[in-house]
């Protein structure tokens, strides 16, 4: 993400980010995650990180092992392992290895998951965040930490808070919907639990971009990397998480040659008495001795982040709820930007 783009009368910024600006994004530091299994909902947290959590489904028994960097995770599948590696927290399962990590970035942090061979992307800033995933590329605006807006591949949504009716409408390019959010707080486990309560319109899960989180699951465990929005996505059921299932047929892992794996920041080795795991294609990354490779096709032909070319837009495209009335609009815009410039606002 870099420059400066209008997405539908949207203004995103990817500049340097001051300092100060961070704390917002204090949360979502990376920390040291927790060494007890404790349940959650249906599910038992295995590992609970500022990114997210690590959950097996309920019943499972859970064993730690090296000081809550190395889990055995006794499931109706089998036994699998959860450990921790070189900053990477990595699921040996079955069929695959999923692995998950948060670093920094220039200008905030980004959350990595590889699951059944493609690597899911969140760019994360305290008030931007982005989806690069296989299948689906979106942003989300925030403003203090209140989801307002977001578009991608599969539509747009604009959050608007009524506070003399404390409402959320929710509008999309085809609907509206209100939402009264309802509190209880739990005394003895000192939070609020949050829900929501239709007033008018659609369900929640009419729109793909109104979530709490993303989940990837496999083999009775699920990473969950959860997302910001407020009380308004805490609300949110299970049908407010974008969720992979690699199913029943999940392909297996590609073999690989141990004394040739490749070591490196993607290619993390296991902990101590797990052996080396095998080394995964990146599906991002170009490859230069290709001339077919599909990355490096894409940097010579795509105009636009969401790869939708050099369409012309419509007058109407500052809402960005009405940029695709026309027969030939485009959902985004995306400024021109000069390097040589002084000065790229729009």
């Amino acid at each position: 993400m870099s420059g400066k783009a209008n997405i539908a009368g949207v203004r995103f910024s990817s500049s340097t980010l001051a300092l100060g600006s961070l704390a917002l994004f204090a949360p979502l530091v990376a920390g040291a995650a927790s060494t007890t299994a404790v349940p959650h909902a249906q599910n038992t947290v295995i590992v609970d990180a500022p990114w997210g959590r690590i959950e097996c489904r309920q019943g499972c028994q859970v064993q730690s092992e090296l000081n809550g960097t190395r889990y055995t995770v006794s499931t109706s599948h089998g036994k699998v392992h959860v450990v921790q590696a070189g900053g990477w927290w990595i699921l040996q399962l079955r069929d695959q290895t999923v692995r998950v990590r948060q670093q920094d970035t220039a200008v905030g942090q980004e959350v990595l998951v590889q699951f059944k061979n493609n690597n899911y992307r969140i760019e994360q800033n305290p008030r931007e965040w982005e989806w690069k995933f296989p299948d689906d590329h979106a942003y989300f605006h925030f403003y203090s930490g209140l989801l307002r807006d977001a578009i991608g591949d599969r539509g747009a949504l604009r959050v608007h808070h009524n506070f003399r009716k404390k409402t959320y409408v929710v509008s999309s390019e085809t609907s509206e919907s209100e939402f009264l959010v309802l509190t209880r707080k739990l005394k003895q486990a000192h939070k609020t639990v949050y829900s929501l309560k239709r007033v008018s319109g659609d369900e929640a899960g009419r729109y793909p971009y109104l979530v709490k989180g993303v989940r990837f699951r496999d083999d009775d465990l699920t990473v969950f990397v959860k997302m910001p929005g407020g009380p308004l996505t805490a609300g949110l059921g299970d049908d407010g998480i974008r969720t992979y299932d690699a199913g029943e047929s999940a392909a297996a892992s590609p073999s690989f040659d141990p004394a040739g794996a490749a070591q490196g920041p993607d290619h993390p080795a296991a902990a101590t008495g797990s052996g080396p795991l095998p080394p995964e294609p990146d599906p991002l990354q170009a490859n230069p001795a290709d001339p077919n490779s599909r990355v490096l096709n894409a940097r010579a032909t795509d105009g636009d982040p969401l790869h939708l070319g050099n369409k012309r837009v419509q007058n109407n495209s500052s809402d960005v709820l009405k940029a695709r009335n026309g027969s030939d609009s485009g959902v985004l815009q995306v400024k021109e930007y000069d390097p040589t410039a002084t000065n790229n606002t729009p």
